[in-house]
């Protein structure tokens, strides 16, 4: 077998010679013509070509794995599921992703397939094949993906999740309402996202009540930092900048109130002695929080009731 040189790829796609292809695909010398021979034929699409790429799925070269996957795809015989799913196991990514996308393109003919391993496989290959059925959206994956809500790692959790809403079967409500209680967050959204996708009313009712704390702090935060920033940067007072530091961004509803009721008009700047202030202690004001010198004091005798830092003393007691 090629007594005179190495084989010429170009020639033997433009005569559609599978079977030369085919014996091109064992050239042990040169990984190059391996993989040129394996795009050859999965751009050609013979079916006699299926078997002899799955055998190339072990090729030593990455390069040559990534081709043959990416080959069995393009001619899209469920034959080379079995061998495609194996693929996912690979050790590198590379050749991972190729074996998945090649199932995706398979589509339906491989799902019986993908759901026998969605039972057996474990860690990576499992989170790829839930990834996989989703993407393929046959109906007749979705009790397989619930039993696989139930999965010990969170990965797979979260895939089966994100698969059942891309398949948006109704018999995934209730299951997914369940998910939103999953100790892991991203798989509780996951589960929250799938919910909304599929549109039952139920679950849309649920997802509501559990993200609603969630957009009451973030709202909260929202209000918060604005308040702060309006503090800290249309102020000319160290003491207001001070509050703003200590209350950070207010992470429950009374540190917002305490930022607003403190936004306070502070282009008055003379200095000021007045003991009978909690902050004023030997010309200085001072952090009720750190202890701290935060400098000179400049607020009016009188109005001292009103400056920032006296009332952070009243909190701090």
């Amino acid at each position: 077998m090629f007594l005179f040189g190495p084989p010429n790829i170009e020639k033997m796609k433009a005569r559609r010679d599978v079977k030369a292809l085919i014996q091109a695909l064992g050239y042990k010398k040169d990984y190059m013509i391996r993989d040129a021979a394996a795009k050859s034929l999965g751009e050609l699409g013979d079916p006699r070509a299926v078997q002899p790429l799955i055998a190339a799925l072990r090729d030593e070269s990455l390069l040559v794995r990534c081709t043959a996957a990416q080959a069995l795809g393009w001619i899209g015989d469920p034959r080379a599921a079995g061998a495609l799913i194996t693929a996912l196991d690979d050790s590198v990514i590379d050749v991972q992703e190729y074996a998945a996308e090649a199932l995706v393109k398979i589509g339906s003919p491989a799902v019986d397939a993908l759901i026998a391993a969605l039972s057996t496989s474990q860690g990576s290959v499992k989170e790829h094949v839930a990834k996989i059925l989703g993407m393929i959206g046959d109906i007749r994956a979705a009790e397989p993906l619930i039993a696989a809500l139930k999965a010990q790692s969170s990965s797979v959790r979260r895939a089966a999740a994100i698969a059942l809403g891309k398949i948006g079967d109704p018999c995934a409500v209730d299951p997914l309402i369940f998910v939103l209680d999953d100790q892991h967050g991203e798989v509780a959204r996951a589960a929250a996202n799938a919910l909304k996708r599929i549109g039952d009313p139920r679950g849309i009712e649920h997802v509501n009540a559990w993200d609603a704390p969630r957009i009451a702090k973030m709202a909260e935060k929202k209000e918060a930092k604005r308040l702060r920033e309006q503090i800290a940067e249309s102020s000319r007072e160290p003491q207001a900048r001070t509050v703003a530091d200590v209350l950070g961004y207010g992470s429950h509803v009374k540190g917002v109130d305490q930022l607003r009721s403190m936004v306070v008009d502070t282009t008055v700047s003379a200095e000021m002695a007045n003991a009978r202030c909690p902050a004023y202690r030997n010309g200085k004001c001072v952090n009720p929080r750190t202890q701290k010198d935060t400098g000179p004091c400049s607020w009016n005798p009188g109005q001292w009731t009103t400056c920032s830092v006296a009332q952070l003393h009243s909190m701090w007691k």
